[in-house]
């Protein structure tokens, strides 16, 4: 570990030399984060939840005595990230400042010429950012780059990302989706081509030299392979200031009925989800997969409605809301830079979406499928759970990258480091899901495993596999 923390020092220096120009005192980084610290530990409200107290407190005596000369504002988020995702809360995470992050935007880039996927700690090629690379074959496995053990780079950098407990799913997701080559360049700088060692998929060990990609496309989400799956309507724009793609297939041979949801935060949701069931119904589906993988959630009242249309009993989607402080005192003293005199306390709370619900007489009443995966976080993990809990629905995949217990959130906050202007995103709420059993920090599992690599697998084999 020690000699990745001095690639970072070493290298992100040559990073920032071009893209900023300020550099933090000891006093600076120091005082703040100190300052992040205290806010932590009067807000955060599930701060020892998966790490105990005597852990973190190690780990931030740590942290502070590496504030040992000036750095550069990336050096500094380099290492208090390290310290924020130890709190294993993925929606607590530190980010650049807003003008650091347009200028990096705006300035040239030249990064890994691919995207990976994971597997246990292991690395694969899964597409290419420069188009007609025909060097790597996709689904190889990349063992090393520039003589740096792949393994290695993997787990340094899933200490810098942000995910629920001792889940790695939520961190696996965001770094197939740009998160790995975003933090290599930061700590590699200036490459203009990459030497890879390659294991094929036949087994065959082999070194090949790639080009760097001049710019940075995001991998997205899983692809959405209709594989021969008739009937498929795309749902975008369907009503006014609706930018979310929702997709509906429909394979009459089976009765199966599979609805695409990237997000739980689209428009006019009581008419989508009335007008989704009535086409349901239309089509006499008997079959209803749900594909959840890459939705990081929304809205909860919108996967409450939803979960009306399917859930044949009075139900539950959350149970109960804590919180250490007032949500309205935080974000005035945040407003008026005075956190440190924030009133903190333990705060139990209930609102109607916590109350029991109930579900519409129009429902669906046939088999129910989810699809889930590292992807599937926050809200969309609490839906995922409710619904396994209260109907016999099964779920399709991996382990989702929301907690089964629950997870932080409801009301995110962003806090301004006073001296650095690194922005803290810090979760106000803790959700307890629909779940009782005691919270072992895991994602909700699926009855039937779908191999990452298998994440584009034609939605007609899905359909096909399940009784």
């Amino acid at each position: 570990m020690k000699w990745f923390w001095l690639t970072v020092l070493l290298c992100c220096s040559m990073f920032c030399s071009g893209q900023e120009k300020k550099r933090l005192t000891i006093a600076q980084m120091t005082s703040d984060f100190d300052f992040l610290t205290a806010v932590l530990q009067i807000a955060h409200p599930s701060l020892y939840r998966y790490t105990p107290r005597d852990t973190l407190d190690k780990y931030a005596r740590v942290t502070r005595a590496r504030f040992n000369r000036p750095m550069t504002e990336i050096q500094f988020w380099f290492i208090v990230q390290h310290f924020v995702a130890a709190v294993r809360s993925g929606h607590t995470r530190l980010e650049p400042d807003d003008e650091f992050m347009n200028r990096y935007r705006l300035a040239p880039h030249e990064i890994l010429p691919f995207h990976i996927y994971i597997s246990g700690n292991r690395i694969f090629v899964k597409g290419f950012i420069r188009s007609g690379n025909t060097t790597i074959l996709p689904n190889s496995e990349i063992t090393a780059i520039d003589g740096e053990s792949a393994r290695e780079l993997l787990n340094h950098y899933r200490t810098l990302v942000s995910g629920d407990g001792y889940n790695m799913s939520l961190k696996n997701y965001l770094l197939e989706n740009g998160r790995f080559n975003f933090l290599y360049e930061l700590a590699h700088p200036g490459k203009t081509q990459f030497k890879l060692a390659l294991r094929t998929t036949v087994g065959k060990d082999t070194t090949v030299m790639v080009l760097a990609a001049d710019r940075y496309v995001p991998a997205g989400p899983p692809s959405i392979a209709t594989g021969g799956v008739p009937g498929e309507f795309r749902l975008k724009g369907m009503f006014p200031a609706d930018t979310t793609e929702k997709r509906l297939l429909f394979d009459q041979n089976s009765g199966a009925v599979i609805v695409k949801l990237p997000d739980f935060s689209y428009a006019n949701y009581l008419d989508f989800h009335k007008s989704l069931f009535a086409q349901i119904k239309a089509h006499a589906a008997t079959k209803l997969f749900i594909d959840l993988r890459g939705n990081l959630g929304g809205r909860d009242f919108i996967c409450a409605d939803l979960l009306r249309y399917m859930i044949g009993k009075p139900f539950i989607f959350t149970r109960l809301e804590e919180s250490r402080v007032e949500v309205s005192d935080f974000e005035e003293k945040n407003q008026n830079h005075d956190l440190l005199h924030v009133q903190n306390g333990f705060h139990s709370l209930r609102y109607p979406i916590n109350e029991t619900l109930h579900p519409y007489a129009e429902r669906f009443k046939g088999r129910i499928y989810v699809i889930i995966d590292g992807g599937t976080y926050s809200s969309a993990a609490l839906f995922a759970a409710a619904l396994k809990l209260q109907t016999n629905c099964t779920l399709i995949g991996q382990e989702s990258g929301g907690n089964l217990a629950g997870c932080d959130g409801g009301h995110i906050a962003e806090v301004i480091l006073p001296g650095s202007k690194l922005r803290l995103f810090l979760p106000l709420l803790w959700t307890y899901s629909a779940s009782t059993a005691p919270d072992d920090g895991h994602g909700i599992m699926p009855e039937i495993f779908l191999p990452v690599s298998a994440a584009a697998l034609p939605y007609k084999a899905l359909v096909d596999a399940v009784p």
